[in-house]
Order: C-alpha cells, then structure tokens, then sequence
C-alpha cells in the first residue's frame, strides 16, 4: 500500500515539474545555462575570467552535449547577464575568426577554438602557483 502511495506521488511530484533545462555548474565552477537550439550561455568566471568561461563551455559541450573534441566552440554573443557569453557549435551567422587575444575572444562573435584546446584552459586553472623560494 505505501510503496504504490509513495511511487504514485513520486511520478505526480517529478511530472509536475516545469520542463526547463539544468544549469550546469563546470568543474572551475562556472555556471552553464542551456538555451535554444544548441546554445549555451556561461556565467563569468570571477577567478579566471574569459579563459575560465572558454573551460566551462568546453566542459559543458563534452560532459553533457557529448561534443568530440575536435569540433569547433564559437562564441555566439553576450548573454543576458553582465559579461556572460553565449556559445555554440555554429558561429551562428558570424564570420569565424581566429582568436589572438583570449580576453578579448568574449566580444567577438566568431571566436572560436576545438573543444579540445577551449578545455586546456580548465588544465591551466588547475594549476596552482608554487612559491619556490
């Protein structure tokens, strides 16, 4: 009797919720939020900046969109909040570009790296600094 009780709310509870996507917390902890049609906004990363959002979308396009590591990332856009950056697998009407200057790839739609060299950004912040003195 409880167990049919139980399942029955638990299967009413789970389709009663709203059917919006996750956000995605990446493993610098940055905040990836899911958006139409493939693509992704990253919350600004305040310990790493644009290199830390470049880790995130990387982390998020592998760890949840599957993505293999030789396909391209492309910065779409801002996002909806102050310094976030919307990403995706198209330039989405963009002219692709090549990036010389990380900081500056966030304003750039176009920008682009692999999956691959956008997730060696998340090995660069796991270094830490070593005083040898």
């Amino acid at each position: 009797m409880y167990s049919k009780l139980f399942l029955t709310v638990a299967i009413a509870a789970c389709t009663a919720l709203p059917a919006t996507a996750q956000t995605f917390v990446a493993e610098n902890g940055v905040k990836v939020k899911p958006m139409s049609g493939g693509s992704f906004e990253v919350e600004p990363d305040s310990k790493f900046g644009v290199p830390g959002q470049w880790c995130a979308a990387a982390d998020y396009s592998r760890r949840v969109l599957s993505t293999p590591w030789g396909n391209r990332l492309y910065v779409q856009g801002t996002g909806t909040a102050s310094r976030s950056i919307v990403f995706g697998a198209d330039p989405a009407g963009a002219e692709p570009s090549s990036i010389t200057i990380v900081s500056n790839s966030a304003k750039t739609p176009g920008a682009n790296f692999s999956v691959q060299r956008a997730y060696a950004f998340c090995y660069d912040n796991r270094q830490e600094v070593f005083d040898l003195r």
